[in-house]
């Protein structure tokens, strides 16, 4: 298993002046990576998310948030940590950053 220092720097590199969103399923996952990195972190509650959005930069959310109605066009990148079995959750989870014909 790679070290903490070793996923900070990669997930700093990977991330670096983007806007993306890091989607975790494990709640200790999300935020061990916040403590980290200092990135905001929405697990679905509905704090944090809007705060960071005016803001830009990668943000950390949970795999259960992506159900809770946000407009998240603004992230162009997504990085799952996880990736779910579910067609379903993939579909609903993506589809929040990609909208065809929706303005963000």
């Amino acid at each position: 298993m790679a070290s903490p220092k070793r996923i900070k720097k990669s997930l700093k590199r990977q991330a670096k002046d983007k806007d993306i969103l890091i989607w975790f399923e494990q709640k200790a996952v999300g935020e061990r990576l916040e403590e980290l990195t200092a990135w905001p972190l929405f697990s679905g509650d509905g704090s944090g998310l809007e705060k960071q959005l005016g803001k830009g930069g990668p943000v950390l959310a949970s795999v259960r948030s992506h159900g809770v109605g946000a407009n998240l066009q603004k992230y162009c990148q997504n990085l799952v940590l996880s990736p779910s079995p579910s067609g379903a959750t993939w579909e609903q989870l993506l589809g929040r950053t990609h909208r065809p014909g929706q303005e963000a």
